[in-house]
């Protein structure tokens, strides 16, 4: 993660993913996750923000207003009467609303 997060925060993702393909596998819980990581990074490449800019800029690096609002919406679905929600259920919910 300590060289990781210096590309990210550059918006370095030509950075990132020779250095996930050259991680050694015996210091990855789940060697499986590399490839899915870098499939994940080439598919939202244009979407990662540039972190040091914002922070020039004086912009706040949060999430905080998206993730309130998708709370918000999930809490909308699963508050009707005689309704129960289990807790895969619930994150299920979520990650469909996160998606949406």
């Amino acid at each position: 993660m300590d060289k990781l997060l210096p590309f990210l925060w550059f918006k370095n993702i030509d950075g990132v993913i020779p250095l996930l393909r050259n991680i050694e596998e015996q210091k990855v819980g789940n060697p499986d996750i590399i490839p899915k990581l870098i499939e994940y990074f080439e598919r939202v490449r244009g979407c990662v923000p540039c972190y040091i800019l914002g922070k020039e800029l004086g912009l706040r690096n949060s999430s905080n207003t998206g993730e309130k609002a998708n709370n918000l919406v999930v809490a909308n679905r699963q508050k009707h009467n005689g309704i129960s929600w289990s807790n895969d259920g619930s994150v299920k919910v979520w990650n469909l609303t996160s998606v949406e």
